[in-house]
């Protein structure tokens, strides 16, 4: 049976990180299947050259002018922006079931249907519980701040935190489904929710047309850097790997950090991921906080990469156990871990292994489980 299928999200294009890519894949998957798909999301999500730009055949959308983002006042900003989203989602024709992320989620309770929330991070939750210094394993789930929690009286929380922290509750309490990226976020969702039905479905569809290399480049990666994701480790880890090719992703680097990586030799590219991950030996992912998941450490590990990164979130689900390192590596940790892979039978050894972990993924067609999701929710 044909579905109209809506989505509503604070972003979509363009799709620079893995949230945004996934979503797109899911709604190509979704129109492919023969349902009418409809998208609405908020202007102001940036630009890159590596971003995705346009919507894929037979999904219908429109981007909605939205109020910029005011770093001196996070929850206000928050609000005006969900409120353009939620009187957007008003005004459209019900659908039979409806997708949201992130902080769209309340406006999914106007869509008048089920609706399903993709769980790419920790955000739709609390960013700043599940941030860094906490502890988010797939067997527990450790967050800044203990039960019982008072969002609206939280120290840590901005003022205003209040409302929207209880408009996100309702979407989620609300919602049909959650759907996690990992079983790290979905371990998180039902201890901070106490919500029936988490699935946890990885945000990757298809492995990069890319081929690692031993003795290729060093790429850094990040969908955008940010102090969470490690970018403050950039720098001496690049130092430490003085004579090696070092690639490192060009979204979210200040201009002064970008120009201090390329005097230590850095080459700094603003590209598809395929095109960042082939000919390069390893993969580093220097993230300081429990990773939700990482989709460029997968795709990475497709394309025969090795993966180096943190023991901490959703990356000991997929990234080979001879990658991990410990939660708290600083740089040298790092630049000691890419030597390893020196050695052509180690590093041969590691490409293999980095495959088979993807594939194990990729094997359990998370798109098209999510997909399956969305339908299931139509017919509840």
């Amino acid at each position: 049976m044909s579905l109209d299928i809506l989505f509503a999200a604070e972003s979509l294009l363009p799709a620079r990180g893995g949230a945004e890519r996934f979503a797109l894949e899911l709604l190509e998957e979704l129109a492919g299947r023969g349902h009418r798909v409809r998208a609405l999301w908020l202007s102001g999500g940036g630009d890159a050259a590596a971003a995705v730009h346009a919507l894929p055949g037979g999904v219908d959308g429109r981007e909605l002018p939205a109020p910029p983002r005011d770093p001196a006042n996070y929850w206000a900003a928050i609000d005006a922006r969900r409120d353009v989203l939620t009187a957007a989602v008003r005004a459209e024709t019900a659908p039979d079931v409806a997708i949201t992320q992130l902080h769209g989620a309340p406006a999914a309770l106007e869509a008048r249907a089920p609706f399903v929330v993709l769980l790419p991070s920790y955000e739709s939750l609390c960013k700043i519980a599940h941030g860094p210094g906490a502890e988010v394993l797939a067997d527990s789930v450790r967050p800044l701040c203990p039960p019982p929690r008072d969002c609206v009286g939280c120290p840590l929380a901005e003022p205003g935190a209040g409302p929207s922290r209880r408009a996100q509750d309702a979407a989620l309490a609300g919602a049909h489904a959650l759907l996690a990226c990992s079983e790290a976020v979905a371990a998180a969702a039902r201890a901070w929710t106490g919500h029936r039905n988490v699935v946890a479905d990885r945000c990757v569809a298809v492995a990069p047309a890319a081929d690692g290399a031993h003795g290729g480049h060093v790429l850094l990666a990040a969908g955008v850097w940010a102090i969470h994701k490690g970018v403050a480790l950039l720098e001496p880890i690049t130092a430490g790997l003085g004579g090696r090719g070092v690639v490192v992703t060009a979204a979210g680097l200040s201009a002064s950090t970008a120009a201090r990586l390329a005097v230590l030799g850095a080459d700094l590219r603003d590209a598809p991921i395929a095109r960042a991950l082939d000919g390069a030996r390893a993969c580093v992912v220097p993230s300081q906080w429990p990773e939700p998941f990482c989709r460029i450490a997968c795709e990475a590990q497709a394309c025969g990469v090795p993966v180096i990164a943190p023991r901490t979130g959703g990356l000991p689900e997929h990234v080979a156990a001879g990658g991990l390192l410990a939660p708290d590596a600083g740089p040298a940790d790092y630049v000691a871990a890419v030597r390893s892979l020196d050695d052509v039978s180690a590093w041969e050894y590691a490409s293999a292994a980095a495959r088979a972990a993807a594939g194990a993924v990729l094997s359990e067609e998370p798109l098209a489980r999510t997909a399956d999701a969305v339908e299931a929710a139509a017919a509840a």
